[in-house]
């Protein structure tokens, strides 16, 4: 039995509790640590929460509504926009530069197979059902093949697809503005602050359409700063233990208290944005190697979080295919018991049969892209010239 003051040490020595009390405030990670991470565990089990809260919030009904699982797409956000902007900072640090076509080429096969098999089986469904032009097909289906369903006027029967309208211009966007427009360090966080001021002007002068955008760059800047080593030091802190429990007790507090503040505010945006900013302020304590990191990264919540993409586009033809069917088309914990499962397993069969024979592709043009660059430019040096455009740029990016 040991003394209420001491605990065993690793080599089996007793040690002072104040030590322990200590890890909880230092830091968990150094930036060699950090640049040498390749990939985050405990993101696939925030994006498996993530996924499930927002299909709680469209089936459970008001029996669920204190939970406010809207917020759930905003940690999408989050995450996309750390992810993004690490995964490009690393092919810099390797290459030299970053391929655009390249980063564009993964992309597009990564999002809009599965997201136009959805829209195809939604559309096949209304029109099934007689309901294609009474639901606004004709109007909104040019939004939708165009990849601006967040702009047409009616869902199509598939409410999710208004964030991949939002996901594809931030694609587009970001990395021209940071990595063509902006190379040096210090212009691109620069460049970053304005963007933000420019798009929190908008969100409260023009529309709340624009605060989605932000949360996204809440993300970016994160990356932007733990990339530098003077950065990472400065937000440092924010890998230790008792930093990140903080920072999502606050991102649960406000989670569960979102109602109340938005009839506060009369306005969503402060809502996401405070919630944005916590999410943001979570994440480094993610990639360090804490307890809620390690909760976040089991296997069961790891293997939702692969599939939570394929999960999330899902839930509406589900909810389609057995409301009414099975079901009474009523909100609540019958509606959840039968089309979560349902979700699951169809959201599974996209990831395994188009998501990830998609994702091969992408990386499998990328490759030959590089082959033939790489063999231009080793026939260029044999015949003493310089290779065009430089470098070549490969797919250096890290897996995450």
């Amino acid at each position: 039995m040991q003394n209420n003051g001491e605990r065993m040490t690793d080599s089996g020595q007793t040690a002072p509790a104040s030590l322990k009390r200590s890890q909880l405030f230092s830091a968990q990670m150094t930036h060699k640590s950090f640049l040498a991470l390749r990939r985050f565990p405990a993101f696939d089990g925030l994006r498996a929460l993530a996924a499930l809260i927002v299909i709680v919030y469209h089936l459970g009904g008001p029996v669920f509504g204190f939970a406010s699982g809207w917020l759930g797409v905003q940690l999408f956000f989050v995450l996309s926009g750390f992810l993004i902007t690490t995964l490009l900072l690393r092919e810099e640090s390797l290459g030299g530069r970053i391929s655009l076509g390249n980063f564009w080429i993964r992309r597009v096969f990564r999002i809009l197979p599965a997201y136009y098999l959805v829209v195809l089986v939604s559309v096949i469904i209304l029109v099934s059902e007689g309901e294609f032009t009474e639901a606004g097909g004709r109007q909104s289906i040019g939004w939708f093949l165009t990849l601006n369903p967040e702009l047409a006027p009616t869902t199509l029967n598939f409410s999710p697809a208004w964030t991949i309208g939002i996901e594809q211009k931030f694609y587009l966007i970001w990395p021209l503005v940071v990595f063509v427009f902006f190379a040096h360090a210090i212009r691109r966080v620069v460049a970053w602050v304005l963007t933000v001021a420019l798009l929190l002007v908008l969100t409260f002068a023009v529309s709340s359409y624009f605060v989605h955008f932000v949360v996204i760059l809440f993300g970016c800047g994160l990356a932007l700063v733990l990339n530098s080593n003077r950065g990472f030091n400065v937000l440092r802190f924010l890998t230790s233990r008792i930093a990140g429990l903080v920072a999502l007790a606050a991102l649960v507090v406000v989670q569960l208290s979102a109602v109340a503040m938005d009839n506060a505010f009369h306005s969503e945006v402060q809502v996401i944005l405070l919630y944005g900013l916590c999410a943001a302020a979570a994440l480094p304590s993610l990639c360090a190697p804490t307890g809620p990191s390690r909760v976040l990264a089991v296997r069961p919540l790891r293997w939702l979080g692969d599939r939570s993409y394929s999960i999330y586009l899902v839930q509406s033809v589900a909810a389609s295919m057995t409301i009414g069917l099975v079901v009474p088309p009523h909100p609540g914990w019958r509606l959840l018991l039968v089309v979560v499962p349902l979700i699951i397993v169809l959201g599974d069969a996209l990831h395994r049969w188009l998501e990830l024979p998609c994702i091969r592709l992408g990386r499998q043009l990328v490759d030959r892209r590089a082959l033939r660059k790489s063999e231009a430019s080793a026939q260029a040096l044999i015949l003493g010239a310089q290779p065009e455009g430089g470098l070549p740029r490969g797919d250096l990016g890290p897996s995450i």
